[in-house]
């Protein structure tokens, strides 16, 4: 299930989103929603959704200006605008910060199904890259998490190791403290 946040000022709108499609046969769950920016922008860091569906006219931080802080610090994120106003600057400006959809309020349940299901395969696509790239297959098989043969890895990354065996050490960096680490 990928995770989706909902960021609206009206109630109203943020529940019936909720309700208008089923999120989870699609392949999504909701998260967490927010009535204004900056308190969408805490929530979202934290959270870190796949997707957010976002109202363009919020108090304290806009719309655009939430996507803008969002494409700033993680520019996977799926983001779906949402908005009563269908005023063409803000379309641009949407478009220029990457939004994967631009729906106009009140919502039709087929047209917002059909934007979920591409934001789906969207995100689908770049989970197998991700899956299959390079890295990701020698993590896998530093971790014994992944069935291959040392000669098959060797010739997946065009290897030149001279020694036939090696010791390797996995550290995570977002743990900076050293107290733990034994030399």
């Amino acid at each position: 299930m990928y995770k989706v946040f909902i960021a609206d000022d009206e109630y109203y709108i943020r529940e019936g989103l909720k309700r208008i499609v089923n999120w989870e046969r699609l392949g999504f769950k909701i998260v967490g929603e927010a009535e204004d920016g900056i308190e969408a922008l805490e929530k979202i860091k934290r959270i870190n959704p796949d997707l957010c569906v976002i109202d363009v006219k919020m108090p304290e931080m806009d719309g655009l200006e939430l996507i803008s802080n969002i494409k700033s610090y993680k520019n996977s994120t799926k983001i779906i605008i949402l908005t009563g106003y269908p005023e063409f600057d803000y379309a641009i400006k949407a478009i220029e910060l990457g939004v994967n959809f631009y729906i106009l309020k009140p919502v039709d349940p087929e047209i917002l199904k059909e934007k979920l299901e591409k934001v789906y395969h969207e995100l689908e696509k770049e989970r197998i890259l991700y899956e299959s790239s390079k890295g990701r297959i020698m993590e896998r098989f530093l971790k014994k998490h992944l069935d291959v043969k040392e000669d098959e890895i060797n010739n997946i990354f065009c290897l030149d190791l001279p020694w036939n065996s090696y010791q390797v050490v996995l550290v995570d960096w977002e743990d900076k403290s050293l107290d733990n680490f034994l030399f």
